[in-house]
């Protein structure tokens, strides 16, 4: 461990530090511990982010931690100490981005993080569905469900870690009225369920929100079609949800929307509030059904 001549309070003498290390081709310490300079400017640099943090200076502090990461690269040692450093130094500069808004900065710091973890699939994983959540955060929704989709490809085929991303990317589906995608991910979600070990009301929730988006883009043929689908299912917890309080829900909605409906809009609007109100705990539960539910509301 390196051994401080001096120790301060103040981030400006330890990137002063850091500086003094780079401009001298000697420098002391680098001949009494046996490390080079760029080697003593990143463990200055690092002393001087976490000062900054502490002031809640979190512009300065993870420009700063670029700076560190910039350091080790250049450091003459290449071990799996180094490559880890590395990462750390771009995951705290992101996560200080993010507490800022600059999430432009902080996806970049974080994609040069996965560079320096590509051999821990589990944080190569958490960091891609952070920058998945930044670009839906800045409503780049292309480039989120790219990055969910990417995210899922570190586990393959296994169910459970997919589920997420799945769902995030069923959600952007929503908001930018993709309905037909967003009703395979469901469909696909209550149908692995029982695989997944899921409870029943999971895939309730799934089947409603499909239900749900054939209802929003006014696909009443497509609707009865899943239903009668569901009814023929081999999946005991899809057939189940014909006979839920969902399906319920589900139906009163279909009812409503009913081409052959020939009730009022004022009409129309009293059983959905009706409808809204004796379902409230189901609707409730999950956002996405509340965001379904507003734009139901719109079209009737």
């Amino acid at each position: 461990m390196m051994v401080e001549f001096k120790e301060s309070n103040d981030p400006i003498y330890y990137v002063t530090r850091a500086y003094a290390a780079l401009a001298d081709s000697k420098p002391l310490c680098a001949w009494i511990y046996g490390v080079d300079k760029y080697q003593i400017a990143a463990h200055n640099f690092n002393k001087a982010a976490i000062l900054y943090k502490r002031q809640q200076l979190f512009r300065s502090s993870a420009d700063t931690r670029l700076k560190e990461a910039r350091m080790l690269l250049l450091t003459i040692s290449d071990t799996k100490f180094k490559q880890s450093n590395i990462m750390d130094a771009y995951v705290d500069a992101g996560q200080s981005y993010v507490r800022i808004h600059l999430y432009k900065k902080a996806i970049s710091a974080y994609k040069l993080a996965m560079e320096y973890c590509k051999s821990n699939i589990s944080m190569c994983f958490e960091l891609q569905g952070h920058i998945a959540n930044l670009y839906e955060i800045e409503c780049n929704y292309e480039q989120a469900i790219l990055a969910y989709e990417h995210q899922i490809e570190y586990f393959g085929n296994y169910l459970p870690i997919q589920l997420n991303p799945l769902k995030k990317i069923a959600e952007i589906h929503v908001l930018t009225n993709a309905y037909d995608r967003a009703i395979a991910i469901y469909e696909h979600l209550a149908q692995t369920a029982e695989q997944q070990k899921q409870y029943i009301h999971h895939v309730n929730n799934y089947l409603l929100l499909a239900g749900m988006c054939y209802m929003v883009s006014k696909n009443y043929v497509g609707y009865q079609n899943a239903i009668a689908m569901y009814q023929q299912s081999q999946h005991p917890f899809v057939l189940a949800f014909t006979i839920s309080k969902e399906y319920g829900l589900l139906h009163g909605i279909s009812n409503l929307l009913n081409p052959n409906n020939v009730d009022t809009i004022d009409e129309k609007l009293s059983m959905y509030d009706k409808l809204c109100y004796i379902n409230a705990n189901i609707i409730k539960s999950n956002d996405m059904l509340n965001t379904l539910f507003e734009k139901l509301k719109s079209i009737i």
